[in-house]
């Protein structure tokens, strides 16, 4: 489940084909950063150190997509040093993200092992030209998905006894490469059971124990010491943070099985969230499953594009469930109370997703945030971390607490949430942020840019 996997370095990993969204009108996100390029004052030259494509004062995203196919092939970068902006060979998709915190602005230095020689000269031309308006939409640098269980009045390690299913997202340098599986834990806490990687490596879980705490978090202690997670008050739904030993950062969301299912268990309304990695991006609206799984609904991504999303999913007796046509490798689970799904797709050389959907509830009201929440957040992009903590909501939606950061520095919880009647929350200090509350109201989803 993580821990001290030792997954593949950052240099297996790059664009190698368009990427495939649950939402089928979807566009690539290296698309994406292709049309949304980010604008730069005159200053250098094509062909300066992580520019194989612009002229402008610093690179561009188009730049960095550049470089990231440069890493797996598609591409030849002359000369290739241009392209290595850490320093040294071969060019990687370290390379890439290192490009893109310097195209969003952040306090990098370039470093790539050549010394570009360039020259210019000017003529002067008569023509006659057109002139045609476009509005770009530049992608945020970072963005977010944060999981919230509601935490229960009391807890012991017996909660976690029983079969669950897990999916997973990763960020920073291992990124993509999610983890899935099955696995069965005892009322002792030991597990058993297999977890496949992003490459169809089955690691097999053996010696592991699950300890909890009276608090609803827990540990384990073969997982790694970062390794940490908590268990919603209803004892359906754990999400689980952890750094890997290569510094690779993941998310679980591991949900308990439910006897049989079947299709009608996905009929309804759904919230939807999605969040991409490495390259940042999300996605979130509304979803509705009819009888036969066929579903639509408008989602809108990190930039404001609206998507007419359009599949159909097949549930199986054990829960999981398929979708043709929803991305390479796509696959998702429903927990035992059927409001809460999941679902993971990508390839180690592809963009990862890591998708949620959740049964609202009729109605809702301010009170039903009111208590305190177990609260875990992976973000990708430009700066890749999680954070975790136990956050208290007051009556009037006001958040305090202290969340654990991978980078080891704490940051306060502030700020107010709101939800209305449809279950729509919002941030009083996060403009971009939108959560969902499930059904049974233990489980919260946020996507948010920061």
């Amino acid at each position: 489940m993580g821990g001290n996997h030792e997954h593949p370095a950052a240099e297996q990993y790059g664009i190698v084909q368009q990427k495939q969204r649950w939402r089928q009108a979807g566009v690539t996100l290296g698309a994406i950063l292709l049309s949304t390029m980010l604008s730069a004052p005159a200053g250098a030259f094509q062909g300066d150190c992580s520019q194989p494509l612009s002229t402008g004062a610093s690179p561009t995203a188009s730049d960095c997509l550049f470089i990231l196919k440069a890493a797996v092939r598609l591409v030849t970068c002359t000369p290739e040093c241009i392209c290595e902006p850490k320093g040294s060979g071969p060019i990687t998709a370290t390379d890439a993200l290192f490009c893109l915190k310097k195209a969003v602005g952040q306090a990098v230095t370039l470093q790539c092992p050549c010394v570009v020689t360039t020259s210019t000269s000017s003529t002067t031309t008569t023509s006659t030209s057109s002139t045609s308006t476009s509005t770009t939409m530049p992608g945020p640098s970072n963005t977010s998905l944060s999981v919230w269980v509601k935490k229960g009045t009391s807890y012991a390690t017996a909660d976690m006894a029983g079969s669950w299913r897990m999916e997973s997202i990763t960020a920073g340098v291992g990124s993509p490469d999610w983890s899935r599986g099955a696995f069965t834990i005892e009322s002792n806490g030991t597990m058993s059971g297999s977890v496949t990687d992003i490459d169809g490596i089955v690691n097999n879980i053996t010696g592991a124990t699950l300890t909890m705490s009276a608090d609803g978090t827990f540990t384990c202690p073969l997982c790694g010491a970062a390794f940490r997670g908590a268990l919603d008050s209803g004892k359906t739904v754990s999400v689980i943070t952890d750094t890997w030993d290569d510094g690779t950062l993941e998310l679980m969301v591991v949900l308990r099985e439910g006897g049989a299912y079947s299709q009608a268990d996905l009929t309804g309304t759904w919230q939807f969230a999605e969040l991409d990695s490495p390259f940042p991006d999300w996605g979130r609206g509304q979803l509705t499953f009819q009888s036969d799984g066929t579903f639509s609904g408008p989602i809108t991504d990190s930039r404001g594009v609206v998507e007419n999303a359009a599949g159909q999913m097949t549930v199986a007796s054990n829960g999981v469930s398929s979708c043709p046509g929803c991305g390479p490798n796509f696959q998702g689970i429903i927990d035992s109370e059927k409001t809460v799904a999941v679902a993971s797709s990508g390839t180690g050389s592809t963009e990862q997703a890591l998708i949620s959907v959740l049964r609202p509830a009729g109605s809702y009201a301010q009170s039903d945030l009111t208590g305190t929440w177990h609260l875990n957040l992976i973000r990708s992009g430009a700066n890749p971390g999680w954070a975790r903590g136990a956050v208290a909501i007051a009556s009037d939606g006001t958040l305090s607490g202290t969340l654990d950061t991978s980078s080891g520095t704490p940051e306060p919880a502030s700020g107010v949430l709101t939800i209305d009647s449809s279950g729509t929350i919002t941030h009083s200090l996060a403009p971009d942020m939108r959560c969902a509350l499930d059904a049974g109201k233990t489980v919260m989803i946020c996507t948010d840019s920061n």
